[in-house]
């Protein structure tokens, strides 16, 4: 089985990097029913999704216009929908704006792939449904990550400067790796064996609702983390304290509700 895109450069866009995105996949992995497991292993030639975690990141030029958008208008290539945007009470929008430069609607484009691989995955060509679970694998990680929900009151989506460990970066790069890195130095593997703890009941709340829901969720737990503004220089230990727990649970949810996702299509 071949993918056909042409990789790219795929910069800071990219939502819990590596190994944030692998751990999602991970606890996702753990928590499939028989069938679905099934299901993946022969749509993904026997590998596991976790593989696939980061392929949006790598494949974006091509994706783009899976979903949709011209990558030709655009004046860069990573205005990928890697961002959701929401109202003033956190709702997600349940469409896009036709002509937007930047697809600001992850959300919005899981649920159509979500419908679409549900319906037809039986029917797509190999290439088209593995690019369909990749994307959703990628998607339900990037709008669990609190620096990519787009507020009205700020829709930076954390491409600010901050200090950091006496470093200059991005709110955006530390939520994307950087307190990943700071805090955890495991492995994915040992990650998801970290978070995956819940019970039956306890993953039942998690997954409870839509889509639109989780992204409405994330968008109120996230909020706070716009507090810090433009040339903040962050206290590297009250910072991460603070903002460790928020991770780790949006870590988690991202896994149990990829997991939830997958079962329903493939059940």
């Amino acid at each position: 089985m071949a993918l056909v895109a042409v990789v790219v450069v795929c910069g800071t866009a990219s939502a819990w990097a590596k190994l944030g995105h692998a751990t999602v996949a991970k606890i996702a992995e753990q928590n499939l029913t028989p069938k679905a497991k099934k299901c993946l292993t022969k749509y993904l030639d026997g590998k596991s999704i976790v593989h696939y975690a980061s392929h949006a990141d790598y494949y974006k030029s091509e994706w783009l216009v899976d979903v949709g958008f011209d990558p030709s208008n655009a004046k860069r290539v990573v205005s990928y929908s890697h961002t959701f945007c929401v109202d003033d009470d956190c709702r997600v929008a349940k469409t896009f704006r036709d002509g937007d430069k930047f697809m600001k609607n992850c959300v919005y484009f899981a649920d159509q792939k979500i419908a679409e691989l549900k319906e037809h995955h039986r029917d797509m060509d190999d290439s088209e449904r593995l690019i369909a679970i990749a994307l959703i694998v990628h998607w339900l990680g990037d709008m669990h990550c609190p620096a990519h929900i787009r507020y009205p009151d700020n829709d930076s989506a954390g491409k600010y400067t901050v200090y950091y460990k006496n470093k200059k970066t991005t709110m955006h790069e530390l939520w994307d790796l950087g307190l990943i890195d700071d805090r955890h130095p495991w492995s994915f593997t040992d990650f998801a064996a970290l978070l995956d703890t819940f019970d039956k009941k306890q993953i039942a709340e998690v997954t409870a609702g839509t889509i639109y829901d989780w992204g409405r969720e994330s968008a109120i737990a996230s909020r706070h983390i716009h507090n810090v503004k433009e040339g903040e220089k962050l206290k590297r230990l009250a910072w991460m304290n603070a903002n460790s727990e928020l991770l780790e649970s949006q870590l988690r949810k991202a896994g149990y509700r990829l997991a939830a996702v997958l079962n329903d299509i493939f059940k």
